[in-house]
């Protein structure tokens, strides 16, 4: 598979934040419809590279993207990294304003992500919803 590259080496369209358990069912189909369609995207199977440091390159990306989506599921919530990279997104988007963060809800109620994060129960895509990658 071909990926996108940004005219900008420094930046990209899309950065995805995932838990790895998510990888199969959403976030590498997401990465590949989104790829497809011409935007440059911060996944990490197309990005990271054996011996970079993975702190470095993932700043890299929440620091360089347009907008950063972060797949909420039981897993996310689980796990440090991919909260890191939630918080850095939203340290981004407060510092910048506007908005930067487009979440979905990959298998989470809204009662769940009011425990984590109350703020984004009122954004986001819900699991609840089906939406097609197709052209």
């Amino acid at each position: 598979m071909q990926h996108c590259e940004s005219s900008d080496p420094k930046t990209v369209d899309v950065f995805i934040s995932h838990a790895s358990e998510d990888k199969n069912t959403i976030a590498r189909p997401l990465a590949e419809a989104l790829n497809s369609r011409g935007l440059s995207v911060w996944y990490d199977e197309y990005t990271l590279k054996l011996g970079d440091s993975l702190r470095e390159k993932i700043d890299q990306g929440v620091a360089s993207c347009r907008f950063g989506v972060v797949i909420l599921s039981p897993e996310f919530f689980s796990k440090a990294w991919p909260q890191r990279e939630l918080d850095g997104l939203v340290a981004r988007e407060a510092a910048q304003g506007g908005k930067l963060i487009l979440p979905v809800w990959h298998r989470v109620s809204k009662a769940e992500i009011m425990r984590f994060s109350p703020r984004r129960a009122f954004q986001g895509t819900s699991g609840q919803h089906s939406f097609s990658m197709a052209s």
